[in-house]
């Protein structure tokens, strides 16, 4: 996750994280929501860009990553 800019996790209680990550080139902020569902071996996902419409892809490419990561240490 560090690819995608700073992040820092405001948030972190029993399976739900909010990390807010800002974008190397404008610094804009994104939020993230993370919600692990451990029985069901899911992921429930929110992103919110603070500005903008528009993020290249990055938003996809960061939540692919994130699911891939945690599938893979299951």
């Amino acid at each position: 996750m560090n690819n995608y800019g700073d992040m820092k996790i405001t948030e972190e209680e029993g399976n739900y994280i909010h990390i807010v990550f800002t974008t190397k080139s404008m610094r804009f902020n994104d939020d993230v929501e993370l919600l692990f569902d451990l029985t069901l071996k899911q992921i429930y996902y929110r992103s919110a860009s603070r500005i903008g419409y528009r993020d290249n892809g990055l938003n996809k490419q960061r939540y692919q990553d994130i699911k891939k990561a945690y599938l893979d240490n299951l």
